[in-house]
């Protein structure tokens, strides 16, 4: 640092060596406590400058924070909403499962059914025989067709459930 000047007073002519050097220690003492408020100064100006930085990073890390609470409840409630989904899909697809095997059981049953209806529908028409010319009522007492009408063509004799007029 350069040395500062000292004027003197013409009615102090004469000082001292020591006391020359007294007041150099003393200018310098007095400038080195300037720069030490001045540097003190600065770094109180920076430290609230950090202070409200470091503030701002305590709001935004609150905020933050809170939303990524808000994230994880939203989150949560998506999971449970999820899992009761699946839930009901798997409690579906089983009813669909067992009202498929229901229904392949029922196709068959109804096949079997009408297999039974045709075969018996067929049976029915073997064993009814119209006749024609032969009064309704005729066969009674009569305990075979052989009795009422005689053999068949090739000699076989026919028993009958039913009859049915023709007109």
């Amino acid at each position: 640092m350069p040395r500062r000047k000292t004027r003197r007073k013409a009615g102090n002519a004469k000082l001292s060596r020591d006391d020359d050097e007294q007041l150099d220690l003393t200018v310098s003492e007095l400038e080195l406590t300037e720069v030490l408020v001045l540097e003190t100064a600065h770094v109180y100006e920076k430290m609230s400058e950090l202070e409200a930085v470091l503030q701002e990073i305590r709001e935004f890390r609150r905020k933050t924070a809170k939303s990524f609470n808000d994230i994880k409840e939203d989150l949560g409630k998506r999971n449970r909403r999820i899992d009761e989904a699946e839930r009901q899909i798997e409690d579906t697809e089983e009813r669909v499962q067992s009202v498929e095997e229901v229904a392949c059981e029922l196709i068959k049953l109804q096949r079997q059914l009408q297999e039974k209806q045709t075969d018996q529908e067929r049976s029915a028409r073997r064993v009814d025989i119209r006749l024609h010319g032969v009064k309704e009522g005729a066969e009674n007492g009569a305990e075979s067709m052989s009795v009422f009408g005689g053999s068949g063509q090739c000699g076989e004799h026919y028993f009958f459930q039913s009859l049915t007029r023709v007109v």
